[in-house]
């Protein structure tokens, strides 16, 4: 007996009680649901809907249907139906009124996303980021949301081409207590760190606006917690690396939020933060009364205030830049008088500072300034400093250098302990790192051993071989510092242990690690769902503060910070000094490493797409032991004679090819195979780009959901191209 319902009962499950069509409107939803119920004429009725959601009409007649209609295939293992659905709610997720529609009607929306978020096919994961953004701006309790954290983690940590969509949503995401707590515990605070030290300068605003919004959440403690784990030398390297002023503007306003922890004063000044914070001064006398002036002073001024600060923050750039402001005075509103005075009168407390002000013979100018220009409190502690300086202006020894010679003593002091800083970092978080992995090692690949069985290696890969090499690096590295102390070297030596270990043995470990790395977090994220003994594992180590994937990061992320930290050294050493030569090379050695490591990744996932696409199509006519992958795109729509249909476009060193998956399982069928050099685009017209396939005239129409996509798609296509064209004149002898 047939139990499948008639095309009449299917159609109310999908019209919405409010809908108010006309029969032609009714006729056609019945149609299209008929066919989509049906799994023989399924792709038809979803590509009827591709093709028409541009059409305003078509979208009036889909804003009253239960979008259940097509959602439901988000889930599906169809890889056809999961491309139609995507594509269509991607589209449609850019109108309001549907994603309004999609909260209302379909609860079970945010469950597929979030698998699908996990997809290591990167236009799935694309499409799944933007229509997951349409949703948050519409959805105001953000903890709907918390399950997307970690994968957005960890796709933020590893992908750089998805930085930018990760950090949209991570932005949008984590704005309350109970997100923020998922953020930290699985690596955000990290992936934040290493993203924004080796980020692209256009990507620094919006991570920094994300550890903005993580402070907000919790003030007090999130500050603190920014302080503890090394955020102020991260802020230090950003402050260097920044050009944009509004950017350094927004990070200094950021820091001016950190000084009323009891934290602030001793890790400001041993990360360099403090030395940084000070080149905001020179924005005087043109911007006296500025709010970069102003944050810059409430720095400073609580700095001195501090027992601890006030100690170890003298230095001859600070008391210059002081003296500049004081011989500008009289142009100042009352509150910037009173922090200018009020930090020199802190510094009384400290002697060395006191040698220093006379030295620079800023009780020249304390005196000079009449007390007329100066307003209120300011004037009771412009007496305090007039007394001070009479009482011991006989006693110390002033010593007679030119302002020039001050300028020439306060850079090199500068550079000096700014370079100790960055060698105790590089130093502090080798020993960090190597701890890391240990525990990594003998705790969390031990828990998980009996759970994953084979799969462990991978996950976890040579990570216990990573260890080996760099326990014995950091060992050696931390040696330097007992030698400087020995010695009684201005400068760390460091150099000959980095090049003892910049080797081709760093390349082979890293290299290892980091071609299973993408694999295997997606393993282990799919295993920790659906494995109940690896969840168990996974949430007992949690409870001890042990979260995997934050440990599976770690290598990936160590290699650019060497790189980082190296530059950052060699900009504070002397030219003049063997050292600053030997660093150089260093630097050079530790970019070919990581230009190395890269280059063999790319190189593996050439070969694993190879492996893939052959077992998948038949390339037979087309033969080519040399050919290596270029890239792919899902979700293209393909225009053929009356119909469309959903399809990925492969590019090859020689080739393109239009495939499309054929029934429920991983079977494919090419629909258009083109050499590199026998095609011409015809340009995007309509949202459409047209392929002209010169040897056998046929024109080829394909679409993307977004028209950026559409143009990167031709941009790759092109880029292949070239390069083809290259390498066929290389081999030729023509180049």
């Amino acid at each position: 007996m047939n139990t499948e319902p008639t095309l009449q009962q299917q159609v109310p499950n999908f019209l919405l009680p409010t809908a108010s069509l006309d029969p032609k409107a009714q006729l056609l939803i019945s149609t299209i649901a008929g066919q989509i119920m049906n799994p023989e004429t399924r792709e038809n009725g979803l590509a009827f809907i591709s093709k028409s959601i541009d059409n305003p009409s078509f979208a009036y007649v889909l804003l009253q249907v239960n979008p259940q209609l097509y959602t439901q295939f988000l889930s599906s293992e169809d890889p056809m139906s999961l491309s139609f659905a995507l594509f269509i709610i991607t589209k449609l997720s850019k109108n309001k009124l549907f994603t309004a529609l999609f909260i209302q009607h379909d609860p079970t929306l945010l469950t597929s996303l979030k698998n699908l978020v996990a997809s290591q096919t990167q236009n799935i994961f694309k499409q799944t980021v933007e229509v997951l953004y349409a949703l948050i701006t519409q959805i105001n309790d953000k903890s709907f949301f918390a399950e997307f954290i970690p994968p957005l983690i960890t796709k933020a940590s590893l992908d750089k081409e998805m930085r930018l969509l990760c950090s949209m949503l991570l932005l949008n995401i984590i704005g309350n207590k109970k997100n923020s707590e998922i953020f930290i515990e699985n690596g955000g605070l990290q992936m934040e760190k290493d993203v924004l030290e080796s980020c692209e300068p256009q990507e620094i605003k919006i991570f920094l606006e994300i550890l903005i919004m993580f402070h907000t959440v919790d003030p007090e403690k999130n500050r603190d917690m920014l302080i503890t784990e090394g955020f102020f030398k991260t802020f230090t390297f950003l402050f260097e690396k920044i050009t944009d002023k509004a950017q350094s503007e927004r990070l200094l306003l950021f820091v001016s939020q950190f000084p009323t922890s009891p934290l602030f004063a001793t890790n400001c000044i041993e990360s360099g933060l403090f030395d940084e914070i000070l080149r905001f001064l020179d924005f005087v006398p043109d911007n006296l009364q500025g709010k970069n002036l102003q944050q810059t002073l409430i720095i400073v001024f609580r700095m001195t205030q501090d027992v601890v600060g006030v100690q170890k923050c003298s230095s001859l750039k600070l008391i210059i830049k002081l003296d500049v402001l004081l011989r500008n005075i009289a142009q100042m509103p009352e509150n910037i008088q009173i922090m200018v005075l009020g930090t020199l009168t802190n510094l009384l407390k400290n002697q060395q500072a006191v040698k220093e002000m006379m030295m620079y013979k800023i009780y020249v100018n304390i005196k000079n300034t009449p007390p007329a220009v100066l307003k209120n409190k300011a004037i009771i502690l412009w007496k305090a400093l007039m007394k001070h300086f009479d009482e011991v202006a006989e006693i110390l020894a002033v010593v007679d250098y030119t302002q020039d010679d001050m300028q020439k003593i306060a850079e090199y002091n500068s550079k000096k302990a700014k370079a100790a800083a960055i060698v105790d970092e590089l130093i502090q978080t080798e020993k960090s790192y190597v701890k890391q992995l240990d525990i990594c090692t003998r705790v969390v690949m031990k828990k998980l051993e009996n759970s994953l069985q084979e799969k462990k290696e991978q996950i976890f890969g040579n990570i216990p071989q990573i260890w080996g090499f760099q326990f014995t690096f950091a060992k050696e590295l931390e040696d330097t510092l007992l030698v400087k102390e020995e010695e009684k070297q201005e400068y760390s030596v460091i150099s000959h242990v980095l090049l003892k270990y910049f080797t081709p043995q760093m390349v082979d470990l890293y290299t290892k690690y980091s071609n299973i790395a993408d694999d295997g977090m997606a393993l282990f994220s799919s295993l920790s769902k659906t494995n109940k003994e690896v969840e168990c594992a996974v949430r007992e180590l949690s409870a001890l503060g042990h979260h995997v994937s934050s440990y599976l990061i770690l290598p990936i992320q160590r290699i650019p910070r060497y790189v980082m930290l190296i530059e950052s050294l060699i900009k504070c050493m002397p030219e003049y000094l063997e050292e600053s030569k030997h660093l150089k090379l260093c630097y050079e050695k530790i970019r070919e490493i990581g230009k190395e490591v890269n280059d063999n990744k790319r190189k593996y996932e050439s070969e694993m797409a190879i492996k893939k696409w052959s077992g998948r199509i038949d390339l037979s006519q087309f033969p080519n032991d040399e050919r290596t992958f270029v890239f792919e795109m899902d979700q293209v729509l393909m225009s053929e004679k009356k119909d469309t249909i959903v399809c990925t476009m492969i590019i090859f060193s020689d080739i393109a090819v239009i495939a499309r998956t054929v029934g429920r399982k991983e079977k494919w069928k090419i629909k258009h195979i083109m050499n590199l050099d026998d095609w011409k685009s015809v340009g995007v017209t309509d949202e459409k780009l047209s392929i002209f396939q010169q040897h056998s005239g046929v024109t080829v129409e394909l679409s993307c959901s977004k028209i950026n996509e559409l143009e990167y798609l031709e941009n790759q296509l092109k880029a292949a191209t070239k390069q083809y064209k290259i390498n066929k004149l290389h081999k030729q002898g023509a180049l």
